[in-house]
């Protein structure tokens, strides 16, 4: 689906393990273009947590 929205896609999505984008999956409906939206929209919230998250860690590492 991200090859045909490149819009929607984001580099940190790489983080997300398998299990990420199952509970994402399963947690909306994907009967309409809207429901995908809506669901890629939480990927890539999910993905920019994910980030901000290591990145958190690693300037922690870097002050200490």
């Amino acid at each position: 689906m991200l090859d045909e929205l490149p819009a929607q896609s984001l580099p940190a999505l790489k983080l997300l393990s398998p299990d990420d984008w199952l509970a994402i999956a399963r947690a909306h409906e994907l009967d309409t273009a809207a429901d995908i939206r809506v669901a890629l929209a939480d990927l890539r919230a999910l993905a920019r947590k994910k980030f901000g998250e290591m990145l958190q860690e690693g300037l922690r590492r870097f002050s200490e």
